[in-house]
């Protein structure tokens, strides 16, 4: 194998395993309410090379649905306190 097809090989197989991994973590992730169909159906679905993980991320997910509830409004910090300053002697 030429070091130029080597190359492409080792990018190709790191595209892929990124694709997979983010796949499998968002499968894991990612409750039963927002996967389309059931989660334990995708699982040898996305170690179906190449396919597969990108037919989970684009068809397996519910658009814009994480599964979660939106996290609450951040608490307003209190009033910076004032300090007397005592008048030097």
């Amino acid at each position: 194998m030429s070091p130029r097809q080597r190359g492409a090989v080792i990018a190709l197989a790191s595209i892929e395993f990124a694709l997979t991994s983010a796949a499998a973590v968002d499968l894991w992730l990612r409750p039963q309410s927002g996967v389309r169909g059931h989660k334990a159906l995708w699982w040898p679905v996305i170690f179906v090379q190449p396919v597969g993980p990108i037919l989970y991320l684009l068809l397996g997910r519910h658009p814009g649905d994480t599964g979660t509830a939106p996290s609450p409004p951040a608490p307003e910090p209190a009033p910076a306190e004032r300090r007397a300053v005592a008048p030097s002697p």
